[in-house]
């Protein structure tokens, strides 16, 4: 196996620690910019592989000075994780990107293919908490099991696609509204319950007939910090009394 393998395979194997940089506020519109899937996949997969590479390092007694902050690139990354003393095959920076390009590719699909757009579990729309978490944590293993295997490329394009489904809930969902700043764990843990969801017999929402509703989730909602996200035509008909579009 050489460098660039040994690199991408840690950063999918280390998923469940990968959603430390999905932080909520990614999907916030920030001094006017707003933060798209692509650029939230890159900023976790060059700041987990870094981390790697330093643990790495560490490991090895070698020094590792890159800084782990907003400025990472993929030549940064590339050339920080290329020390290591029994590399015999130098990491290609164009390897690495071309890694990077597929999950981006596996990742924009969830919205461009007509099957999983408009399929409400692939967003987290519609409630549809359960089949949500599903899908990601049954991503996981699909991903594990590919790289063990040696099957890197059908790995990447699983972890891409399960990017998009988690960083949907964060957006789609009322998690920053209910003030947590910390991800939610459950999402890729089957094992811990999902607690607190609204149901879909629970008003959630006041009405909005705008393109874009704010602040209309119900006081009563936010206080018992209920989980609810938004119902689309698409996915459903008939939309719930007292549920967001």
């Amino acid at each position: 196996m050489n460098p660039m393998q040994v690199v991408t395979v840690l950063v999918i194997i280390s998923l469940p620690d990968l959603t430390k940089s999905f932080q909520p506020d990614y999907n916030i519109l920030s001094d006017g910019v707003s933060f798209t899937h692509l650029m939230i996949t890159e900023t976790a997969i060059l700041r987990k592989t870094a981390e790697v590479c330093r643990d790495i390092a560490a490991d090895e007694g070698r020094d590792f000075t890159l800084n782990i902050d907003g400025s990472l690139t993929v030549s940064k990354v590339q050339r920080a994780c290329s020390g290591t003393p029994s590399s015999t095959v130098p990491v290609s920076a164009v390897s690495f990107q071309n890694a990077l390009s597929t999950i981006h590719d596996s990742n924009t699909r969830v919205d461009t293919k007509i099957k999983s757009a408009l399929t409400a579990e692939n967003h987290f729309d519609n409630e549809e908490f359960v089949a949500g978490r599903n899908i990601i944590t049954e991503g996981v293993f699909a991903v594990k099991f590919n790289v063990l295997r040696g099957n890197f490329e059908v790995g990447r394009k699983t972890l891409g696609r399960i990017c998009h489904t988690l960083q949907d809930f964060y957006s789609h969902s009322d998690w920053v509204e209910l003030n947590n700043n910390k991800p939610y764990s459950a999402l890729i843990i089957p094992s811990q319950p999902l607690t607190n969801l609204a149901g879909q017999d629970v008003p959630t929402c006041s009405s909005c007939t705008e393109d874009v509703c704010r602040d209309n989730i119900l006081p009563d909602i936010l206080e018992r910090k209920l989980l609810t996200s938004g119902y689309f035509e698409f996915f459903s008909k008939v939309k719930p009394a007292g549920k967001s579009n």
